[in-house]
């Protein structure tokens, strides 16, 4: 904030550091969505194996895994930053991580299950609710990109279409580059 000659006070804040402060927020929500999303999907998928194995959806078992799949799901998450941001939404990257998660996931709940429970189906269960669980975040991811792609392609209606040769990081770099100059 700086005042002019006329005694006026002008913020200099630019435009591009609004958009910047809006996208920085509007990022941290995005993450938090997708976060929610999946550990709300650990007790919905273990729900889900346990009726169709002939069981209650909650049980006592059931109860335990659930604790265990979400803070798994979150530590592993945190742990192959899936959740800090270091994968490119919507990328065969970021996929791999949910695949890589959700699998550690599922064998450290059917560690536990082995151990706590011990019946005669040890893992089948959870073998069913991991499937489960990745079929869902994946599809949870996809839908969101549908919506983000459709998004984009409303808002930039009116501008020129144009190719980027090359491929990697420069191209990406090269995209992001004009899309956030005011004058492109």
């Amino acid at each position: 904030m700086v005042g002019n000659k006329a005694g006026f006070v002008v913020d200099e804040t630019t435009e591009l550091s609004r958009r910047d402060d809006v996208t920085t927020k509007q990022k941290r929500v995005r993450s938090a969505i997708v976060i929610a999303s999946d550990l709300l999907i650990w007790p919905l998928s273990l729900s889900l194996a346990y009726t169709f194995y002939g069981r209650g959806p909650i049980n006592p078992p059931s109860i335990l895994l659930i604790s265990v799949a979400m803070v798994t799901q979150l530590a592993v998450g945190y742990a192959t930053w899936l959740y800090r941001g270091r994968f490119r939404r919507f990328s065969f990257d970021e996929a791999g991580a949910v695949a890589v998660t959700a699998g550690a996931t599922g064998a450290t709940v059917i560690a536990v299950e082995f151990v706590s429970a011990n019946d005669g189906r040890a893992g089948q269960i959870v073998v069913l609710a991991t499937s489960v669980a990745v079929c869902l975040m994946f599809g949870h991811r996809y839908l969101r990109r549908i919506r983000a792609e459709r998004a984009k392609s409303a808002a930039k209606a009116h501008l020129t279409p144009i190719v980027v040769y090359g491929a990697g990081e420069g191209g990406y770099r090269a995209i992001a580059a004009m899309q956030t100059c005011l004058l492109y």
